[in-house]
């Protein structure tokens, strides 16, 4: 390179460009301007002194020039490529909430969420403060033939009378009734006996109401009949008359809707329906609301052992929210986006007082009615059965004219076969068994989001935080030539965005986004690998 030439270029130079050229160069020797002479001055002082004797050469100079000119190229581009970096990162992460927004990534979310609340650790067995007396299809066997009739579709009055006389002489806390019990069903008549008119009640429901309305710990389920049917499973069934509506309490159970209606979600309160004849009664609800909620089968029993239990009881505090205990019960915002459920869609509504449902490891093992009844000295029966809550239902699906009383759950989200579904005794004795575990047991076993104060905004920090990591990991990655750490480091935080949420899920009970995070930090680590690829080819 000519000297004029190398002293034009030195003097046009950006200012830290000269500057890096002196640092390689030395401190010239000699009188030589400061930062503050201009820049023309200080490179003619500097080839001047490259020229003498003393000074290192214009060659010399010349290749200095060269490396700070390509230093500073390597900084620009880097510069570049940060920018490109975190503008795939950002627009990944757009990408990806728009799409979990509309709903779209919300069923692969749902079926993590299953997956993780069968196989996460540290779940708690079956609770054995909540016992299940199961009514079989063999028990309606035995009764047909008792009876001399060909089919035995339900439990006759009679004999669910007699059972629940049994199941009081072992002193439960409470007995709560997941059966009908209509006063114009057809009844079982005994052999011999003249059959019962379905226009007035029969003898045997008249024993079985006074039963029921004698004691005040039987707590009678019926169902409150509502407009959107496809989302209540089981019969419509009522309770009788003789129950106070303070004794009642609403079987109805909602589901996920689509093409497998599995229940994740715990109705714990609903609005009453003054058309209904259901009218359960929450003593403790103000009665100077709007709406007022009626509670559900599971409510009634674990308040009531509860306050029998602990002397604990429910209120209502200040903000509207339910307390058991210390215990707040905060719900699933009504008719809003909540955790996963994105799709803001009728299959999913919210409406009610409703939390998650945290199902325990396994089901409640039942206790046959041939025990109850055939066994009364049984000392272990009487074991089980003291002080607790005793819930009393079907435990296989019936030969009735209505939906079986079974379900999906995430503990059985791909069974087909009806006989291997949840019955829905079980459900309740799960709902029931959460309610108390939240207000007895350390820690609570309730399943809600993170941060509830920033419960819409935390999903977006959550996945853009690791949509970012990715992209900047990504970006020095490249940086230093080592592309295929980049596929490697996606696969990296892939496994910590699972293993958080396992450990939340599995151990403190608490719901984060998993797919969302996954395709953000994929979609980013894979496009930056494909520019990278391109931009070297450019």
């Amino acid at each position: 390179m000519e000297r004029n030439d190398l002293l034009d270029r030195l003097a046009d130079c950006p200012q830290g460009v000269f500057d890096k050229i002196v640092v390689y160069l030395g401190q010239p020797s000699g009188n030589f301007s400061s930062k503050e002479s201009p820049q023309a001055t200080r490179a003619s002082q500097l080839v001047e002194w490259a020229e003498h004797l003393d000074g290192p050469g214009l060659v010399k100079l010349e290749d200095y020039y060269n490396r700070a000119i390509k230093a500073k190229s390597r900084e620009a581009n880097s510069s570049v490529r940060f920018r490109t970096a975190l503008g795939i990162s950002l627009s990944s992460t757009i990408l990806v909430l728009i799409c979990r927004h509309l709903g779209w990534l919300q069923s692969l979310e749902l079926q993590a969420y299953d997956f993780l609340i069968v196989h996460r650790p540290l779940q708690e067995t079956w609770d054995e403060r909540v016992v299940v007396v199961g009514i079989t299809r063999d028990d309606l066997k035995d009764w047909s033939v008792r009876y001399k009739t060909s089919v035995v579709e339900f439990i006759p009055y009679k004999e669910l009378n007699n059972l629940l006389i049994r199941l009081l002489d072992h002193n439960p806390k409470v007995i709560g009734l997941d059966i009908s019990v209509n006063k114009h069903s057809d009844d079982i008549s005994p052999p011999d006996s003249t059959p019962v008119s379905t226009s007035r009640p029969s003898k045997a429901y008249g024993e079985l109401a006074k039963t029921l309305g004698d004691n005040k710990d039987i707590i009678a389920g019926c169902l409150i009949e509502n407009d959107e049917t496809e989302q209540i499973t089981g019969a419509s069934y009522y309770a009788p008359e003789t129950v106070e509506p303070e004794r009642l309490g609403f079987a109805n159970i909602v589901t996920d809707g689509g093409s497998n209606a599995i229940v994740r979600r715990h109705l714990m309160l609903q609005e009453k329906n003054e058309k209904s004849k259901c009218q359960p009664k929450d003593e403790t609800y103000p009665e100077n609301e709007s709406v007022i909620l009626a509670p559900s089968l599971s409510y009634q029993l674990a308040v009531h052992y509860l306050k029998k239990e602990k002397g604990i009881q429910p209120f209502w505090a200040d903000d509207g929210y339910l307390k058991i205990g210390k215990t707040d019960f905060n719900p699933l915002p009504e008719k809003t986006r909540i955790g996963e459920y994105q799709a803001g869609n009728v299959d999913y509504d919210l409406s009610g007082y409703q939390v998650m449902l945290n199902y325990r490891k396994n089901n409640p093992e039942p206790i046959t009615y041939a025990r109850v009844m055939e066994k009364p000295d049984d000392q272990g029966l009487k074991d089980l059965l003291r002080d607790k809550i005793v819930i009393v239902g079907y435990v296989t699906p019936m030969n009735l004219n209505f939906k079986p009383d079974v379900h999906l759950t995430p503990l059985n989200s791909r069974e087909t076969d009806q006989q291997k579904q949840m019955p829905g005794v079980f459900l309740h004795a799960h709902m029931t068994s959460q309610i108390i575990s939240a207000v007895l047991d350390d820690p609570p076993r309730l399943l809600i989001q993170p941060f509830a104060q920033y419960r819409s905004q935390f999903p977006w920090i959550w996945i853009t935080g690791w949509s970012l990591l990715s992209g900047i990991s990504a970006f020095f990655l490249i940086l230093k030539q080592k592309r295929i750490w980049v596929i490697i480091s996606v696969i990296i935080i892939f496994g910590f965005i699972y293993l958080i949420y396992f450990v939340a899920l599995g151990t403190q009970a608490q719901w984060l986004p998993l797919v969302s995070p996954l395709l953000a930090v994929g979609l980013t680590g894979v496009s930056l690998f494909i520019w990278s690829i391109v931009h070297e080819r450019k």
